[in-house]
């Protein structure tokens, strides 16, 4: 075993309950994302709090993680969650590609707006690092690969008190590491039937009760690109014609508001026949979750 390894596995719990305030990591949170947060609680950087716990940070944490405990995970309650995410990592049947950062020492990241907005706490899934996970199902929109305000990609882990020279910190991980500009005020892009139709039926129904391994080859690139073109007109014709007054045709809104299907904006993408009332079993009529 290497001597990192058993240095880690011996001392982790150990030095990680001699902290204070050390944040729970959430479920299928990214270890990228809670070593983040957990380093801004105790005021320093995430190399130093990787480095106290036994890591060595000259690689992808979310690889360090899950190597260092791939047989023995450790007792912790503030990690606990971390282990939701092993499905993405490792295995024999694992068929799921990863965004890799620069150089492979960050892991990149996609991401949701809506997400980031509406989370109590903000931080990046693991889910959001597959390269075949490109929507968001629960929200219907397309997961995000750049920051719009500098065009960078999403790349952690980083230091959240100082993202860069000359840079200020950032208070949560809805914003932008970059250009601390925010992610979470960003238009997200509804995704319809026309794009579902066009992705394999795995993808299409992926996460409809949550989160699952990815279970074969996703979307063509050059599909995707095209499909988010056409998203973005259609979404910039419905803004300018919403701005006149002028009310579209059913066939030019998205897929779950065509008719009279009003499913909430938290209910699972599906492509189900609609309920015979035209609202979902598991909505009210405001549309909300009950």
């Amino acid at each position: 075993m290497t001597s990192w390894i058993y240095f880690v596995r011996k001392s982790f719990a150990v030095r990680l309950r001699a902290l204070t305030s050390v944040p729970h990591a959430l479920s299928h949170e990214a270890p990228n994302s809670w070593i983040m947060r957990a380093a801004a609680t105790q005021g320093c950087s995430h190399k130093e709090l990787a480095s106290y716990l036994g890591f060595d940070f000259g690689h992808d944490f979310d690889y360090l993680y899950y190597y260092a405990f791939a047989k023995e995970s450790p007792y912790v309650q503030e990690v606990r969650e971390l282990e939701s995410g092993r499905m993405f990592f490792g295995g024999k049947n694992q068929r799921g590609y990863q965004l890799r950062g620069a150089q492979g020492r960050r892991g990149r990241y996609r991401f949701c707006s809506l997400c980031l907005r509406d989370d109590q706490t903000p931080c990046f899934h693991l889910y959001c690092k597959m390269e075949q996970l490109v929507f968001r199902p629960w929200h219907r929109c397309l997961l995000e690969d750049r920051c719009p305000h500098c065009g960078k990609y999403v790349e952690l882990a980083r230091d959240m008190m100082e993202p860069g020279k000359g840079k200020h910190g950032v208070e949560d991980l809805s914003w932008c590491l970059m250009c601390c500009q925010p992610l979470h005020r960003i238009d997200p892009i509804f995704v319809d039937a026309q794009f579902l139709w066009g992705l394999p039926y795995w993808l299409r129904t992926w996460g409809n009760h949550g989160p699952t391994p990815v279970e074969g080859p996703g979307a063509e690139a050059q599909y995707v690109a095209a499909e988010r073109e056409r998203l973005l007109a259609a979404k910039k014709n419905r803004d300018f014609a919403s701005s006149v007054g002028v009310h579209l045709a059913p066939s030019s809104q998205p897929f779950w508001m065509v008719g009279n299907w009003q499913a909430g904006p938290c209910t699972p993408l599906s492509l189900r026949p609609r309920p015979e009332k035209g609202i979902d079993a598991r909505t009210n009529s405001t549309g909300t979750v009950t």
